[in-house]
């Protein structure tokens, strides 16, 4: 196999993954990856929708969503007021702490077979596949 095809089996299998975690909890596969975007501190909307691959007028659609449900909020940003930043509420750190958790959980059984050396050959490279990846899109 080609790298770009172990690439795009894993991506394809990962967002399986994510889409079964996701509907287990009611959310959209969008909705479940925005809570594994927003750090601790917020995120501009902009930057979420590029991280996503969204366009804006997706992004407000699916932000308006998650904020009517409780799990977002929006605030502007202190250092630029035409910047809109998007932070978990105390529900939507709860929701996502139960994705991670049910995440790490089904990973870990992936990864049962695999030492901790292995684990420790596999970090190195994935991060930086995954720094390559994104500086790709900016």
């Amino acid at each position: 196999m080609q790298v770009a095809e172990v690439i795009r089996d894993l991506a394809c299998q990962l967002q399986a993954f994510i889409r079964n975690l996701a509907g287990a909890h009611a959310l959209s596969p969008t909705q479940a990856q925005i809570l594994f975007t927003i750090p601790p501190d917020g995120l501009s909307m902009s930057e979420v929708a590029k991280r996503l691959g969204l366009d804006a007028s997706t992004m407000s659609r699916i932000i308006a969503n998650m904020v009517a449900q409780g799990w977002v909020r929006q605030t502007p940003d202190s250092r630029d007021r035409r910047v809109t930043l998007v932070r978990l509420t105390g529900e939507g750190d709860i929701l996502y702490r139960q994705l991670l958790e049910e995440l790490e959980a089904q990973l870990a059984l992936v990864l049962k077979g695999l030492d901790s050396d292995g684990q420790e050959l596999l970090l190195a490279p994935l991060e930086d596949l995954a720094w390559r990846l994104m500086k790709a899109r900016l």
